[in-house]
């Protein structure tokens, strides 16, 4: 027998609810592409052949009102958020050929959009763990706007929140929940900004590139410049060499991408830092160059040397987050 305290008072009960009342659940703020998911072989496999035990799901009550930071909506007392079952709510919408007419529900009361949160999380942490993409989708999910992949690839967002803010986001990796909203919202303009130009679809763009292109777009204020310098490297739009044959400072950073040995690029926690520098130094000089100043004879710079990430994040914006927790 255990030794411990029996409780028998919880806040939580199960109820039995028609598909149509399901339906009416809202999706918890942070949930992740459950539509791709639903499309995903593994998942249907899963779900084709209807078992009494997929109709069980969690769900939360809010007790009062509640507002959401990230969203700007503040939801009613006696809203119902899903916090497990979105995949299996869009397979059979979209995809089965049969679905429950009644589900059980476990139901917990929570009092706000950080409980909701935390609840959806507690879930999606045991046998269905969601990958660093999926919180960031999460993240942004209150934006309205599915970003394209490449920008679900965390390791950008990461460092240059560590490096613009440094004090909210001591690390740069095990990031949760709350440190992708809190990251992901520091950089929106930003990444809906590099979200709505033209990629060239054989570049490469490696997390160093887009981490150096995030705080190079926040110290320049997204400025008609500094947006001009990263539409020309995502587009891989390249100029020819002047009299000295030299070629300007975006043409460097395409060529330098393009021809540099595997190695070179190779991204860890040791090469990052440098690979950072050297695209903020070159991005820079492409805008000093938009000013007048004269192009530079050979690629790369010398890293150690040209601390010019550092004097960016300088010019960013200090002022600190209102951090979700």
């Amino acid at each position: 027998m255990p030794k411990g305290k029996r409780i028998h008072t919880f806040s939580d009960e199960i109820i039995c609810v028609t598909y149509e009342e399901f339906m009416k659940f809202e999706n918890a703020p942070v949930q992740r592409n459950h539509r791709n998911r639903a499309r995903e072989k593994k998942h249907q496999d899963k779900l084709r052949c209807l078992k009494e035990y997929h109709r069980v799901v969690f769900a939360v009550k809010l007790t009062e009102n509640a507002y959401d930071p990230t969203s700007g909506i503040e939801y009613p007392a006696g809203t119902i958020f899903l916090v497990d079952g979105h995949t299996r709510r869009e397979y059979w919408n979209e995809y089965a050929e049969e679905y429950p007419a009644e589900l059980i529900v476990h139901m917990k009361e929570v009092a706000s959009i950080e409980e909701v949160r935390d609840a959806y999380y507690s879930h999606d942490a045991g046998d269905n763990v969601e990958k660093n993409s999926d919180l960031a989708f999460g993240a942004t999910r209150p934006w309205g706007v599915v970003l394209r992949k490449e920008l679900y690839k965390t390791m950008p967002i990461t460092w240059a929140s560590h490096y613009a803010k440094e004090d909210e986001f001591p690390k740069v990796t095990g990031w949760k929940g709350p440190e992708f909203i809190n990251g992901y919202r520091l950089w929106k303009k930003e990444l809906l900004f590099l979200n709505d130009i033209t990629w060239w679809p054989k570049s490469k763009f490696p997390a160093s590139l887009v981490c150096a292109a995030l705080i190079f777009l926040k110290a320049n204020d997204l400025s008609e410049k500094s947006t001009s310098v990263v539409k020309r490297i995502w587009a891989d739009d390249i100029q020819g060499r002047d009299a000295d044959d030299r070629y300007d400072a975006v043409s460097n950073i395409i060529n330098w991408i393009k021809e540099a040995e595997k190695d070179d690029l190779a991204h860890n926690f040791n090469t990052m830092p440098g690979l950072v520098e050297r695209f903020c130094y070159w991005m820079e000089q492409a805008h000093k160059e938009l000013d007048g100043a004269d192009r530079l004879q050979k690629y790369g710079g010398r890293t150690n040397d040209t601390p010019v990430k550092d004097c960016l994040v300088k010019r960013i914006n200090s002022g600190k987050l209102d951090l979700v927790a």
